[in-house]
């Protein structure tokens, strides 16, 4: 009734040589930088494609790659021969350990990624806030003997900006 199950059909078998299994993916294991596939991704698929998916693990000899949308993943699978081309020649120890690449999407992870790099944008004052209009007035007190209107606008309007509250920039 039970079907006894064998674990070492599990392991990756070798294409055409005579090493044990365990020995081919210990040999593979020891060979193969799976953090250096990473740091190499974007020479390996280009500026574009290296901004919207990554290296994500190495299964069954399946490579996983994270797109940050569906759309990526269907153009890249495109592309999987030349992928594993690409991969192979930097990486000579993973030809016989790579099968296939399989795409996963979340885009969730991109945005966490890119968030660290996004700049938050200062709040500013509405000119019409009681804040506003009583910096205006300092500064209008501070420059009023700056003859040329223009450039007094151009230090009113820098004084304002450099009294913002909670502007990173201000000590």
């Amino acid at each position: 009734m039970w079907k006894k199950l064998k674990f070492n059909s599990y392991a990756p078998t070798l294409r055409g040589e005579g090493a044990a299994p365990h020995e081919e993916w210990q040999r593979f294991v020891e060979g193969f930088d799976f953090f250096g596939l990473i740091e190499a991704w974007r020479d390996i698929v280009g500026e574009m494609l290296a901004r919207e998916s990554i290296p994500l693990r190495l299964k069954n000899r399946t490579l996983f790659i994270l797109t940050r949308h569906p759309a990526f993943a269907d153009n890249m699978k495109y592309m999987e021969k030349i992928l594993l081309q690409k991969i192979g020649e930097r990486f000579p120890v993973a030809i016989p350990m790579l099968d296939r690449i399989a795409f996963e999407s979340n885009e969730v992870f991109f945005q966490e990624k890119a968030r660290p790099f996004m700049k938050a944008k200062a709040p500013t004052l509405h000119p019409h806030s009681p804040e506003f209009k009583r910096l205006k007035l300092e500064a209008e007190k501070l420059f009023a003997d700056v003859s040329d209107v223009s450039e007094r606008e151009r230090w009113i309007s820098l004084y304002i900006q450099s009294c913002q509250p909670n502007d990173p920039h201000t000590p």
